[in-house]
């Protein structure tokens, strides 16, 4: 839990939630705090302002990792686990030359379809 997301009436040495924790039954231990970094973006004016874009940019990559497959038994929805590290891939937005669009490529550069429209 982050300590701003406190009870009001719980003081920073001793702080009480009420969000979750079923009402101050489960006790969670805090967070560690942020890099310098990470806290100066949270804290920067200009990323507040384009966060919406920045997320955006980031809305066709793929993501991946080390999957495990074990704990999909063939029945329910579909679920799997990553181990480990995770990690986001993203294409290119043009294709290598003399190659076809594919994946965000067709989203993004459908010449065709822009002549028809």
């Amino acid at each position: 839990m982050w300590l701003e997301e406190k009870l009001k009436r719980s003081s920073n040495i001793n702080p009480k939630f009420g969000l979750c924790c079923q009402s101050r039954k489960v006790v969670l231990p805090l967070l560690p705090h942020s890099p310098d970094y990470l806290d100066g973006l949270l804290k920067d004016r200009l990323f507040k302002d384009n966060i919406r874009s920045l997320n955006s940019m980031f809305c066709f990559t793929s993501m991946g990792g080390k999957v495990d497959t074990s704990v999909q038994d063939g029945r329910g929805p579909s679920c799997f686990k990553i181990s480990g590290e995770n990690y986001h891939q993203i294409g290119s937005l043009l294709p290598p030359p003399g190659c076809m669009n594919s994946f965000v490529q067709l989203y993004i550069c459908d010449a065709e379809n822009e002549v028809r429209n």
